[in-house]
Protein backbone atom coordinates (compact mmCIF):
# COMPACT_ATOMS: atom_id res chain seq x y z
CA UNK A 1 0.00 0.00 0.00
CA UNK A 2 1.36 3.30 -1.14
CA UNK A 3 0.18 6.62 0.96
CA UNK A 4 0.96 9.55 -0.58
CA UNK A 5 3.67 11.59 0.94
CA UNK A 6 1.50 14.60 2.22
CA UNK A 7 -0.70 12.31 4.30
CA UNK A 8 2.31 10.58 5.62
CA UNK A 9 3.65 13.68 6.91
CA UNK A 10 0.16 14.70 8.29
CA UNK A 11 -0.67 11.57 10.30
CA UNK A 12 3.60 10.99 11.42
CA UNK A 13 3.56 13.39 14.42
CA UNK A 14 0.25 11.51 15.18
CA UNK A 15 1.39 8.23 15.34
CA UNK A 16 4.83 9.43 16.84
CA UNK A 17 2.82 11.39 19.57
CA UNK A 18 0.82 8.37 20.74
CA UNK A 19 4.47 6.10 20.96
CA UNK A 20 4.97 8.47 23.36
CA UNK A 21 2.35 8.75 25.20
CA UNK A 22 2.23 6.79 29.15
CA UNK A 23 -1.01 5.68 30.28
CA UNK A 24 -2.24 7.27 33.72
CA UNK A 25 -1.16 3.70 35.48
CA UNK A 26 2.07 4.16 34.27
CA UNK A 27 2.58 8.12 35.11
CA UNK A 28 1.49 6.91 38.72
CA UNK A 29 3.98 4.14 38.80
CA UNK A 30 7.08 4.71 36.45
CA UNK A 31 10.73 5.41 37.54
CA UNK A 32 12.09 7.82 35.31
CA UNK A 33 15.53 6.77 35.10
CA UNK A 34 14.45 3.46 34.17
CA UNK A 35 12.46 4.71 31.56
CA UNK A 36 15.18 7.07 30.33
CA UNK A 37 17.65 4.86 30.67
CA UNK A 38 15.06 2.25 28.06
CA UNK A 39 15.01 4.75 25.95
CA UNK A 40 18.50 5.52 25.83
CA UNK A 41 19.47 1.78 25.36
CA UNK A 42 16.69 1.30 22.79
CA UNK A 43 18.15 4.14 20.03
CA UNK A 44 14.96 6.54 21.05
CA UNK A 45 14.70 10.08 21.27
CA UNK A 46 14.22 12.32 24.01
CA UNK A 47 10.62 11.43 24.79
CA UNK A 48 10.10 13.63 27.69
CA UNK A 49 7.97 16.50 26.37
CA UNK A 50 5.00 13.72 25.22
CA UNK A 51 5.67 11.80 28.29
CA UNK A 52 5.39 15.09 30.42
CA UNK A 53 2.26 15.98 28.07
CA UNK A 54 0.60 12.58 28.73
CA UNK A 55 1.19 12.77 32.28
CA UNK A 56 0.49 16.49 33.09
CA UNK A 57 -3.54 15.07 32.37
CA UNK A 58 -3.08 13.00 35.62
CA UNK A 59 -0.95 16.09 37.48
CA UNK A 60 2.04 14.25 37.37
CA UNK A 61 5.14 15.94 36.82
CA UNK A 62 8.19 14.11 35.20
CA UNK A 63 11.71 13.97 36.78
CA UNK A 64 13.04 15.44 33.64
CA UNK A 65 16.90 15.58 34.94
CA UNK A 66 16.52 11.69 36.08
CA UNK A 67 15.27 10.95 32.89
CA UNK A 68 17.62 12.71 31.04
CA UNK A 69 20.61 11.56 32.66
CA UNK A 70 19.58 7.63 32.57
CA UNK A 71 18.84 8.44 29.12
CA UNK A 72 22.52 9.69 28.15
CA UNK A 73 23.60 5.84 30.51
CA UNK A 74 21.33 3.95 27.79
CA UNK A 75 22.97 5.54 25.05
CA UNK A 76 26.52 4.81 25.99
CA UNK A 77 24.90 0.90 25.63
CA UNK A 78 23.24 1.83 22.46
CA UNK A 79 25.93 3.90 20.39
CA UNK A 80 28.50 0.96 19.97
CA UNK A 81 29.17 0.03 16.55
CA UNK A 82 28.58 -3.43 16.80
CA UNK A 83 24.58 -2.36 17.13
CA UNK A 84 24.75 0.00 14.61
CA UNK A 85 25.86 -3.23 12.34
CA UNK A 86 22.85 -5.67 13.43
CA UNK A 87 20.36 -2.85 13.58
CA UNK A 88 21.05 -1.75 9.86
CA UNK A 89 21.52 -5.25 8.64
CA UNK A 90 17.81 -5.81 10.46
CA UNK A 91 16.48 -2.79 8.42
CA UNK A 92 16.15 -0.24 11.72
CA UNK A 93 16.19 3.17 11.30
CA UNK A 94 18.42 5.70 13.02
CA UNK A 95 17.26 7.99 14.68
CA UNK A 96 20.55 10.30 14.63
CA UNK A 97 20.95 10.39 18.51
CA UNK A 98 24.23 9.17 18.80
CA UNK A 99 27.13 12.10 20.60
CA UNK A 100 30.24 13.03 19.03
CA UNK A 101 32.68 10.84 18.92
CA UNK A 102 30.85 8.10 17.77
CA UNK A 103 27.99 9.70 16.68
CA UNK A 104 29.21 10.31 13.27
CA UNK A 105 31.10 6.37 13.29
CA UNK A 106 27.55 5.03 14.25
CA UNK A 107 25.71 6.43 11.64
CA UNK A 108 28.01 6.02 8.44
CA UNK A 109 28.75 2.39 9.98
CA UNK A 110 24.66 1.59 10.33
CA UNK A 111 24.02 3.44 6.47
CA UNK A 112 26.40 1.15 5.08
CA UNK A 113 24.63 -2.20 7.32
CA UNK A 114 21.32 -0.46 5.92
CA UNK A 115 22.71 -0.57 2.33
CA UNK A 116 22.96 -3.61 2.32
CA UNK A 117 19.80 -4.93 3.70
CA UNK A 118 17.96 -2.99 1.20
CA UNK A 119 20.27 -4.45 -1.41
CA UNK A 120 19.05 -8.12 -0.05
CA UNK A 121 15.64 -7.30 -0.23
CA UNK A 122 15.74 -5.73 -3.64
CA UNK A 123 17.41 -9.16 -4.90
CA UNK A 124 15.07 -11.13 -2.96
CA UNK A 125 11.97 -9.11 -4.14
CA UNK A 126 13.30 -9.27 -7.82
CA UNK A 127 14.14 -12.95 -7.46
CA UNK A 128 10.53 -13.56 -6.32
CA UNK A 129 9.01 -11.76 -9.37
CA UNK A 130 11.30 -13.79 -11.66
CA UNK A 131 9.43 -17.25 -10.17
CA UNK A 132 6.27 -15.72 -10.78
CA UNK A 133 7.29 -15.20 -14.50
CA UNK A 134 8.65 -19.16 -14.77
CA UNK A 135 5.64 -20.29 -13.37
CA UNK A 136 3.47 -18.49 -15.35
CA UNK A 137 5.36 -19.54 -18.10
CA UNK A 138 5.36 -23.40 -17.16
CA UNK A 139 1.46 -23.41 -16.82
CA UNK A 140 -0.45 -24.96 -19.29
CA UNK A 141 -3.40 -22.57 -18.79
CA UNK A 142 -1.27 -19.23 -19.75
CA UNK A 143 -2.14 -17.78 -22.89
CA UNK A 144 0.60 -17.65 -25.54
CA UNK A 145 0.30 -14.13 -25.92
CA UNK A 146 0.61 -14.03 -21.83
CA UNK A 147 3.46 -16.39 -22.64
CA UNK A 148 4.98 -13.98 -24.91
CA UNK A 149 5.08 -11.31 -22.43
CA UNK A 150 6.33 -12.83 -20.04
CA UNK A 151 9.39 -13.84 -21.70
CA UNK A 152 9.83 -10.03 -22.66
CA UNK A 153 9.62 -9.66 -18.77
CA UNK A 154 11.29 -12.34 -18.04
CA UNK A 155 14.37 -10.93 -20.15
CA UNK A 156 14.20 -7.15 -18.19
CA UNK A 157 14.00 -9.33 -14.95
CA UNK A 158 17.30 -10.72 -16.03
CA UNK A 159 18.95 -7.74 -16.28
CA UNK A 160 17.23 -6.10 -13.17
CA UNK A 161 18.42 -9.39 -11.36
CA UNK A 162 22.17 -9.26 -12.58
CA UNK A 163 22.05 -5.34 -10.99
CA UNK A 164 20.93 -6.31 -8.14
CA UNK A 165 23.73 -9.10 -7.22
CA UNK A 166 25.92 -6.43 -8.28
CA UNK A 167 24.33 -3.72 -5.93
CA UNK A 168 24.48 -6.18 -3.18
CA UNK A 169 28.20 -7.01 -3.60
CA UNK A 170 29.09 -3.87 -3.75
CA UNK A 171 26.83 -3.18 -0.76
CA UNK A 172 28.87 -6.04 1.41
CA UNK A 173 31.95 -4.78 -0.28
CA UNK A 174 31.68 -1.18 0.85
CA UNK A 175 30.46 -2.76 4.72
CA UNK A 176 33.53 -5.28 4.87
CA UNK A 177 35.64 -2.33 4.36
CA UNK A 178 34.16 -0.33 6.97
CA UNK A 179 34.88 -2.91 9.49
CA UNK A 180 38.24 -3.40 8.02
CA UNK A 181 39.12 0.10 8.75
CA UNK A 182 37.05 0.83 11.89
CA UNK A 183 39.06 -2.21 13.21
CA UNK A 184 42.41 -0.89 12.02
CA UNK A 185 41.60 2.36 13.98
CA UNK A 186 40.52 0.58 17.42
CA UNK A 187 36.70 1.52 16.59
CA UNK A 188 34.96 -1.49 16.38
Amino acid sequence: MNLPYSLVLLVLPLVLTACQSMSPEECQTVSWSERGERDGSWGWTDRIAGYSESCAKVGIVPDVEAYRAARTRGLQSYCRLDVALSEGLAGKRYADVCPAPIGLHFKLFHQAAYNQYEARNTLTRLEREQDSLQSELRNSKTTEERKKTARADLLRSDRRLADARADLRAAETRLDRMGRELRQNGLY
